[in-house]
């Protein structure tokens, strides 16, 4: 049946080597830190998240966006692109960070 070792992990059989003892006490230790890590952190996802919402919804980061989608549009353009190929392209584009800020909003909403 199963037996206790001074590790706390619990084998099947009589003949498992000290060095598979080990090994196995090694893979708990790495687990209980990543776990501890993962527990750390997961308390700070709302304030991260708020933090990104913020930033997204600025003034100043309406501004760059915009001037980012007419770059977008007037490089297109520039490069031979019908203007309303460029345009349907550009409006995709924007839509990325509408819909980032809206997954980003919905996320929040729901931690709180």
């Amino acid at each position: 049946m199963f037996k206790k070792m001074s590790t706390h992990i619990y084998y099947r059989g009589e003949n498992m080597s000290e060095e598979k003892m080990i090994y196995k006490a090694k893979d708990v230790e790495e687990l209980k830190e990543v776990l501890t890590t993962i527990s750390e952190f997961i308390p700070k996802i709302p304030e991260l998240i708020k933090g990104i919402l913020t930033a997204v919804y600025s003034e100043e980061t309406g501004r760059e966006v915009g001037k980012a989608v007419a770059t977008f549009y007037r490089t297109l353009v520039e490069n031979g692109i019908p203007r309303d190929t460029a345009l349907e392209m550009a409006e995709e584009y924007l839509s990325a960070f509408t819909k980032l800020g809206k997954s980003l909003a919905e996320i929040k909403s729901k931690k709180e």
